[in-house]
C-alpha cells in the first residue's frame, strides 16, 4: 500500500493536515511525543510539517506540549446555572434508575 500512496502527490501532507484538524478540535494542548507519533514525524520536523503553523498557537522547541490555536470546539464552556442539576435531582434519578434495573 505504501507504494500506491507514494504515487499520489501530497497524500501524506493531506493526511497529516486531517490529523492536525482533528486533534485541534479535540484538544487545547497535546504532548509533543503524542503529536509526533500521530503525524509520523520526528520531533525536529514537527514545526516544519506542512500546514502545522496554522494550528499551533505558540510553538516552543523546548516545551513538552504543543498548544493549538483556540477554536470553538477546543475551549471549555461552563454550563449555564439553569442547566445544572442539584444533587437531590441527580440522586433521585439514580435511585429511580436503580429500582427499575433491579426489578427487571
Amino acid at each position: 500500500m505504501d507504494k500506491v500512496l507514494k504515487a499520489v502527490p501530497g497524500v501524506f501532507d493531506a493526511i497529516r493536515k486531517f490529523v492536525l484538524v482533528t486533534l485541534s478540535i479535540s484538544y487545547k494542548s497535546i504532548p509533543k511525543q503524542t503529536l509526533c507519533k500521530a503525524l509520523n514525524v520526528e520531533a525536529g520536523a514537527l514545526k516544519a510539517t506542512p500546514g502545522a503553523a496554522d494550528f499551533f498557537s505558540n510553538f516552543d522547541d523546548k516545551a513538552a506540549n504543543v498548544d493549538f490555536v483556540p477554536n470553538e470546539q477546543n475551549q471549555f464552556k461552563p454550563k449555564a446555572a439553569e442547566q445544572l442539576e442539584d444533587y437531590s435531582t441527580v440522586f433521585s434519578k439514580v435511585v429511580y434508575s436503580s429500582a427499575i434495573t433491579s426489578s427487571s
